[in-house]
C-alpha cells in the first residue's frame, strides 16, 4: 500500500511512504490519477 501524504493532481511531486523500494519521504512523480 502506497501512502500519498502530500500533493494529490496529476503531474505533481507526492511524497510517498510505506514502500519497500523507497525511502520513507522519497518524491515521485504522479503519472496517472484513480480513484
Amino acid at each position: 500500500m502506497v501512502e500519498i501524504t502530500e500533493g494529490l493532481n496529476e503531474g505533481m511531486e507526492v511524497v510517498v511512504k510505506g514502500q519497500n523500494f523507497l525511502e520513507d519521504g522519497a518524491l515521485v512523480s504522479v503519472v496517472k490519477q484513480e480513484e
